[in-house]
């Protein structure tokens, strides 16, 4: 008799009653939060750079690699390798790195940079004049023809060996003869300098 009882019933699990929870986050938050850890871990990163031969500069912080950005040095075009990165990528194309420098304060100071401090008519101007005085190759390219055929006599002439890769970018730069020649403790540099030149040097008559 007892064989022929039914079995109890079983206990159902109290989830089966509930709602599914939202495993899934919002895009928009979900990018805004992407964007915002791209943005600290490049700004902790170890940065190189290509200049415009070719010749990898580095490693950079990237506070020096905001202040080639201001100075025209580093653009949008500019190859950048960092840790993590299994190649060269431009800099438009690096999560991250863009907002840094893009921000309201960088972007105002490249604006004053180009516009007022070190306009490119002053540039052009004194990449013409250390052309005239033998210190650069080349005067200032017009047109896109004139790159190019720059860019193919570079590389003949790297591959002849009668090139090499360490160039400097320091004659696109102005000369700025006695600069901060104060120091930063005001017009003391100056003074000594001064002194100096008026007092003959020990050992010369």
């Amino acid at each position: 008799m007892e064989e022929d009882k039914p079995p109890p019933p079983r206990r159902k699990s109290p989830a089966k009653n509930l709602e599914p929870a939202k495993m899934r986050e919002d895009p928009d938050i979900y990018l805004h939060k992407v964007q915002l850890k791209s943005t600290r871990i490049a700004e902790r990163n170890i940065w190189y750079y290509r200049d415009r031969t070719g010749l990898p500069r580095g490693p950079c912080t990237i506070t020096t690699v905001r202040t080639c950005f201001i100075n025209g040095i580093v653009d949008e075009h500019t190859l950048m390798w960092g840790n993590g990165l299994g190649d060269w990528v431009p800099l438009r194309n690096i999560n991250g790195l863009g907002n840094l420098l893009h921000d309201p304060r960088t972007r105002l100071l490249k604006w004053l940079n180009t516009t007022f401090i070190y306009p490119m008519e002053m540039r052009r101007a004194n990449r013409n004049k250390l052309y005239e005085e033998g210190y650069a190759r080349t005067p200032v390219m017009k047109n896109r023809e004139e790159v190019a055929q720059w860019k193919i006599a570079r590389e003949d002439r790297l591959r002849s060996g009668e090139d090499g890769y360490m160039l400097s970018l320091s004659m696109a730069l102005p000369r700025m003869r006695r600069a901060f020649a104060g120091g930063f403790g005001g017009n003391k540099g100056g003074k000594q300098q001064q002194q100096q030149q008026g007092q003959p040097r020990s050992g010369r008559t």
